[in-house]
């Protein structure tokens, strides 16, 4: 502890310019979290908004809500 707080004394600015960066590597980093978040809730947005218990697709979707379409006399 002693060594680091003569080092703080001797080179304030290098000091400084690391307390800067690793500060901003972790605000980047929480702001890409974020996004990621709010990127997976948009994704899955449309599963978790229907209101029943089963989801059907059309043969040839692939599992893909957005590809499956099911026309009027199956339903």
């Amino acid at each position: 502890m002693r060594l680091a707080l003569r080092e703080l004394r001797r080179q304030p600015g290098r000091f400084a310019i690391a307390t800067f960066t690793l500060t901003l590597i972790a605000v980047l980093l929480m702001f890409l979290g974020g996004l990621l978040d709010g990127l997976i809730q948009s994704a899955t947005g449309a599963y978790r908004a229907q209101p029943g218990q089963l989801i059907v697709y059309s043969a040839d979707a692939n599992d893909s809500l957005a590809g499956s379409r099911i026309d009027g006399p199956l339903r």
